[in-house]
């Protein structure tokens, strides 16, 4: 089994807007239909079929050819565009009663079913926009496709998602699972090791589109109850490199920060010769030389938080820096008071001398091992410090924030959760179950809410 990785992000709905188009032997026809169609919000409607089946004929010359009404189990089903990449669709319902593939596109509908025993499979890239409930009992597929349903109701997924790739590549598309507020149900109820979703690609899991980000990265009951500076720690994919006459030294550069006290935060980058913003970056290095990076995060009261990473660049000669090249690597800056936090030192020195750790955790606790863990008891704001010296004494120090709130009792069942509820009705709860609901190459879950794991987590 693929292990997965869970991070709590806000994720964006990006707005669906259609142009009524076709393309045909090179030439733009508009589709003419009735004034009166079916709309996002799954109104009864009325559409000129002729014109419908026009379109079908004009589409199928160049597409897959669309499933019949009585395979999808549809009153209404007008493709209104094609258009590269995706073609859009609008209909009442799909409810197919037996195995059909449909081709890639955007679908707009009133709902979307998909019965036990019955497989449906995307031609590829597909997106489903249904104004009412989502219901999967059986199978939605695709070969290294692209898969987002946003629902405006209820989302019941307890058969399976699988978009892997069949040729082995792992290069599969995103699956993206939305509900406008409704509930979500991943997994079947019953025990089963059978995953809800299995994708090569990354799971994101919202039901909070519109959500600031910034609202996912300290939950309400986890803020401080004062302004604290904001948290953060900064890496780089490659901390040592070379640099050439004609070639520069690049390496991208990620950041992870938050506001212990709520809110937006910003970043900017400080390179030694050049600077950057934004919470990932790439940087070029064209001289050698030990360059201190420095990452500094703003949050919404101007209080600031500083990371830094010791980057060295030789010159393919005799150019070596002296001071070894270091990065702390965190796994997040958010941390339950309680819980061992992992931490671990990524060094490099270009005389290969032997490298001595120093960590220190800011409560009063050190450790001299490069991996390690440490478990911060009580709740606040904690400079996270590590220095690296090789044998000939020369020091790089580098340094990170994490914020600790306190422990909190996580319910276990929906009826455990209920009495705690204290959101707007409009949120509705989540429940993923199964011993291995989710496989992806992430799993990030972003809920306004109570959402209950089942023991795969």
């Amino acid at each position: 089994m693929r292990k997965t990785t869970k991070h709590w992000r806000l994720w964006t709905v990006l707005a669906f807007v259609a142009s009524v188009f076709v393309m045909a032997s090179g030439t733009q026809q508009a589709v003419v239909a009735s004034p009166e169609r079916t709309t996002a919000r799954g109104q009864s409607v009325a559409v000129d079929r002729e014109a419908a089946q026009q379109q079908r004929a004009v589409v199928g010359a160049t597409a897959p050819e669309l499933p019949s009404e009585e395979a999808l189990g549809s009153t209404l089903f007008l493709p209104l565009m094609r258009s590269n990449p995706l073609r859009a669709f609008v209909a009442e319902r799909i409810d197919p009663q037996q195995d059909v593939t449909l081709a890639p596109g955007v679908y707009t509908l009133g709902s979307l079913n998909i019965p036990a025993d019955v497989t449906v499979t995307l031609g590829g890239a597909t997106r489903f926009y249904v104004s009412g409930a989502v219901s999967i009992a059986g199978r939605l597929q695709g070969d290294c496709t692209a898969v987002t349903i946003a629902s405006q109701g209820d989302l019941d997924l307890s058969g399976a998602l699988d978009n892997r790739c069949t040729d082995g590549s792992g290069n599969g598309g995103d699956v993206t699972l939305s509900t406008d507020g409704g509930a979500l149900t991943l997994g079947d109820a019953s025990p089963s090791d059978v995953p809800a979703v299995t994708s090569d690609g990354a799971i994101a899991i919202t039901n909070a589109a519109s959500t600031p980000r910034w609202e996912f990265d300290v939950l309400a009951h986890q803020r401080a109850s004062r302004p604290l500076p904001p948290v953060c720690t900064a890496s780089a994919d490659t901390i040592y490199g070379t640099a050439l006459s004609t070639t520069a030294f690049a390496t991208q550069f990620s950041a992870l920060a938050a506001d212990p006290d709520g809110g937006p935060v910003s970043y900017r980058w400080d390179f030694g010769e050049n600077s950057g913003m934004g919470q990932n970056t790439l940087a070029v290095l064209p001289n050698p030389g030990s360059f201190p990076v420095t990452l500094t995060v703003t949050d919404d009261d101007g209080q600031i938080c500083t990371a830094t990473v010791q980057i060295g660049v030789d010159d393919g000669a005799t150019q070596l820096p002296a001071a070894p090249a270091a990065q702390i690597q965190l796994d997040r800056v958010i941390v339950e008071a309680g819980t061992p936090l992992a931490t671990a030192a990524l060094a490099f020195d270009a005389q290969s001398d032997e490298l001595g750790y120093r960590w220190d955790f800011g409560d009063g606790a050190t450790a001299s091992e490069p991996n390690t863990t440490h478990t911060f008891a009580a709740p606040g704001r904690y400079e996270v410090t590590l220095t690296v010296r090789d044998s000939d004494g020369n020091a790089t120090q580098t340094t990170s924030a994490v914020y600790v709130h306190a422990a909190t009792t996580v319910p276990t069942t929906l009826a455990d959760a209920e009495p705690q509820q204290q959101l707007p009705a409009c949120f509705g709860p989540a429940a993923i179950n199964g011993a291995a609901p989710l496989i992806g190459r992430d799993v990030n879950l972003w809920w306004v809410g109570v959402m209950v794991l089942g023991p795969g987590f």
